[in-house]
């Protein structure tokens, strides 16, 4: 899966992607313990890589509302959030902001420090 943006693109790979008339359902299994940091914590983590997701998806087909799922596999345990085509807008313009900072910031460390 392909996200561009004007400052670049970002590639990833969908566990599980399923497509209805309406939805595309992006599914992505996490196998981190779950012992010592909560779901909640641990999803926190892995929401930019499914927002990833649900922008390219939006670039593909903006018609579809997208929904993605953390399922996480030691808590048996599921998170889930939902972007019609407002949040997806949204969502792009955010993407964009944080892929041209995160650009920026590592054009502009000295050579030594890459």
């Amino acid at each position: 899966m392909v996200a561009r943006f004007d400052a670049g693109r970002v590639v990833g790979e969908i566990d599980l992607l399923l497509v209805t008339d309406e939805r595309f359902v992006v599914l992505d299994y996490k196998t981190d313990e779950t012992s010592t940091r909560s779901v909640d914590d641990l999803a926190e983590k892995h929401w930019p890589q499914l927002e990833v997701y649900a922008a390219a998806l939006a670039q593909s087909d903006p018609n579809r509302t997208v929904e993605t799922v953390l399922y996480f596999t030691a808590a048996d345990t599921e998170r889930r959030q939902e972007f019609d085509a407002f949040d997806l807008e949204d969502l792009q313009t955010d993407l964009e902001t944080r892929l041209s900072q995160l650009r920026s910031a590592s054009e502009s460390e000295p050579l030594a420090r890459r």
